[in-house]
């Protein structure tokens, strides 16, 4: 296999390097077939790539910069579950596009940062309930202030989602 990289081809050079490539002399015929067919490079097609890289650089340092605001938000205990509870969320939506092999382009890279965001808003408004809930129902069970913290956001949750769609 030949590989040239260049932006400055010209159609009769192109055409005299795939006629040399191509003669019986350098390849036989059995390699020949099976070869891919030479064709310049082209910068226009690698700037989308650069620019999904760059953006998924940046979503990693945001991911990074949310779990170190979660740590220093809650106690460890909460902390600790509410990173594994945003993070689960984005390993489900990346599991989906793996397994089904979809196109990963920078609206899916959106799409997926909003959704980390809801995460973080819902984690956050859930998780100081819970801290409150501590405090006042002292003789409850961690069961009963978890379940009455999430029973007492679902409307409020139910409303934020339905006035952003």
């Amino acid at each position: 296999m030949y590989d040239f990289v260049t932006t400055d081809l010209s159609d009769e050079t192109f055409a005299e390097l795939s006629a040399g490539l191509t003669s019986e002399s350098d390849i036989s015929s059995s390699e020949s077939s099976s070869r891919q067919e030479l064709t310049p490079f082209d910068w226009d097609n690698i700037k989308p790539t650069f620019t999904i890289l760059w953006k998924g650089l940046l979503a990693i340092f945001v991911v990074i910069g949310i779990i170190i605001y979660l740590a220093f938000r809650f106690e460890w205990k909460y902390a600790v579950s509410a990173i594994i509870a945003n993070l689960h969320d984005i390993v489900i939506i990346l599991g989906f596009f793996a397994f089904f092999e979809w196109e990963f382009s920078l609206p899916v890279l959106a799409a997926i940062l909003d959704i980390l965001g809801y995460s973080v808003n819902e984690s956050v408004i859930i998780f100081d309930r819970i801290r409150e809930n501590f405090r006042k129902m002292r003789k409850a069970s961690v069961m009963e202030v978890v379940n009455h913290a999430i029973t007492s956001t679902t409307s409020r949750t139910i409303i934020t989602h339905g006035c952003t769609q």
